[in-house]
């Protein structure tokens, strides 16, 4: 093991993170404005599902890295194909029980990614409203 991270995943870290609680954002927009068509839909929800993968696993990744601790293929397949369990776990295994309670158990920020999706579909509904679109 390393005796010291690489301090630059930092601005990495935070970007995932930043990525995972705003593109949702858009998203709603998205879904919104082409409310009427399946195909957008369903492709829209495939890109958002493949980014919010990415960035959760670039999260736990560059986490793993700057804490020193080796990730393992199952833990990060845990994570990748059921986030709401891997990442709970990464974080008690990094953190112990406190750590990890004082950050929510990663709930926090998966309702915050939540909020920015309706928070988005909303700001369309208003300003489609205003401009007549619906």
């Amino acid at each position: 093991m390393n005796s010291s991270p690489d301090q630059s995943l930092r601005p990495k870290r935070f970007w995932c993170l930043i990525v995972f609680l705003l593109s949702p954002l858009a998203f709603g927009v998205f879904d919104l404005v082409f409310y009427d068509s399946q195909s957008a839909e369903d492709g829209s929800y495939l890109i958002s599902t493949i980014i919010g993968i990415f960035t959760v696993v670039g999260w736990v990744s560059y986490d793993a890295a700057l804490r020193d601790y080796p990730l393992t293929s199952g833990l990060r397949w845990c994570v990748i194909l059921l986030a709401a369990v891997g990442v709970p776990v990464y974080l008690v295994r990094t953190r112990g029980w406190k750590g990890a309670a004082r950050l929510g158990f990663g709930i926090p920020a998966f309702l915050t990614s939540m909020a920015s999706y309706c928070l988005g579909y909303s700001a369309a509904w208003v300003i489609g409203s205003w401009m007549g679109k619906w």
